[in-house]
């Protein structure tokens, strides 16, 4: 059983380790070019896309998801999470709208000033999926949430 929890535990911290690491990779051809404000936010971002997207492939393999408390505080946590990303996208999906390409290389932009096209563009496709994925990934966490509690009848022993 030690070992069992171990192992999982181990799965965890590979996963973790994982998303980081693809989420940094995502972002740094860009990490230059932009402030670090946005450069947190993408990268925040894109570690819940990847998290969540494994705790919605993989619930019954996490170690973390297996009890019926830490799902409903987790389900409870992801509302207010969601309206929080919701406000993110918006306020950092307005830094593209609002760059200006004639302003001064010291006048502080999150996009710096003299960024070339393909990385204009590259940079307005990676807040976009960020945004648009994270909330998606959080609503379907939801769902599956919603759906392993009352599938596995993990609440009627509580009730």
């Amino acid at each position: 059983m030690k070992n069992k929890l171990l192992l999982g535990l181990l799965y965890e911290l590979l996963w973790f380790a994982f998303a980081a690491v693809a989420s940094y990779l995502v972002v740094l051809p860009v990490k230059n070019e932009i402030s670090p404000a946005f450069f947190r936010y993408l990268l925040c971002s894109l570690f819940l896309v990847f998290t969540y997207f494994r705790f919605i492939a993989f619930m019954t393999r996490s170690v973390i998801l297996e009890n019926v408390w830490v799902k409903i505080a987790l389900f409870t946590v992801n509302v207010p999470l969601f309206f929080f990303v919701l406000n993110q996208y918006y306020a950092y999906g307005r830094v593209y709208d609002e760059y200006n390409f004639t302003l001064a290389a010291n006048v502080f932009q999150h996009i710096k000033s003299g960024t070339d096209l393909e990385d204009l563009m590259y940079i307005k496709k990676l807040v976009t999926f960020a945004g648009v994925a994270s909330m998606m990934v959080i609503i379907l966490l939801e769902a599956r949430i919603v759906y392993a509690i009352f599938k596995l009848r993990q609440l009627d022993k509580y009730l």
